[in-house]
């Protein structure tokens, strides 16, 4: 086979896959199907297509915000006469900065939920800060700690705060998997 033969099958190949993935801007979405819309390749003219099927993945569903620049991926399942897909998404706008690899953070565009390197989880607001939170036990030892209190007649509360102060001083000891605001 000449490079010519082989050339001409590899122009008609590509003439076949053009346009089966392309970038095109979210619009507006109701359900699982997403209205978007695109340049068309010939013409050059804005196109918009029918309600689009969405492929997530498993266990995670998203949608963009209405009115926000979102570009999303639509393949042609099936070759270039196939059904429509969109089969990714983003928000530039929206993006979230990691710290470190090996890390992953699911987010919209007022929170959250950071999965860290070293194990921990934050769920918070995109702007704020996460702290520990406290354990089962550490409420379980408040409770205790109040429960066995004995009130001493015409103190005025003073036994009480003196054993809180000295009961409560190493409570909560606090999670360190999982932290919120």
């Amino acid at each position: 086979m000449t490079w010519s033969t082989r050339a001409a099958k590899l122009e008609r190949l590509l003439g076949r896959l053009g346009g089966m993935i392309r970038r095109m801007r979210y619009l507006s979405s109701s359900s699982g199907f997403w209205q978007v819309e695109g340049v068309s390749a010939e013409e050059g003219s804005p196109e918009t297509e029918p309600p689009l099927e969405v492929f997530h993945g498993v266990g995670f569903v998203t949608r963009p915000k209405n009115g926000s620049d979102a570009e999303v991926i639509v393949a042609k399942i099936g070759g270039a006469s196939g059904h429509k897909v969109v089969i990714a998404s983003r928000d530039r706008e929206q993006e979230f900065t990691l710290d470190d690899d090996d890390e992953c953070a699911v987010f919209n565009s007022t929170a959250v939920v950071y999965f860290k390197k070293d194990g921990t989880i934050e769920a918070r607001s995109r702007a704020g800060a996460a702290a520990e939170l406290a354990l089962k036990s550490d409420v379980d030892a408040i409770k205790q700690v109040l429960t066995t209190w004995t009130p001493v007649p015409n103190d005025g509360g003073a036994a009480l705060k003196t054993k809180a102060q000295a009961d409560l001083a190493s409570i909560p000891v606090g999670t360190t998997t999982l932290k919120a605001e």
